[in-house]
């Protein structure tokens, strides 16, 4: 997954609109993007790759293999 530049994460919701992006050094030196979006959640990509490695949308979970709350 790749953030949008103007949009955000697929650019797939024109409403969608980031208002904030932060280039964050974080654990063992691996940085990251952290995309704030005006619905107030936010999404977390790899600085290199650009996946997505953490996010709080609920619609996101299954991709880090939480299933109804529980890790799976």
């Amino acid at each position: 997954m790749q953030v949008h530049p103007n949009k955000g994460f697929d650019s797939n919701d024109p409403n969608i609109e980031i208002i904030e992006k932060e280039y964050i050094r974080g654990d063992r030196d691996l940085p990251f993007y952290k995309v704030t979006y005006r619905d107030g959640e936010f999404r977390q990509f790899d600085a290199k790759s650009g996946e997505l490695i953490g996010s709080s949308y609920q619609s996101d979970q299954e991709k880090f293999g939480i299933y109804n709350g529980q890790l799976e």
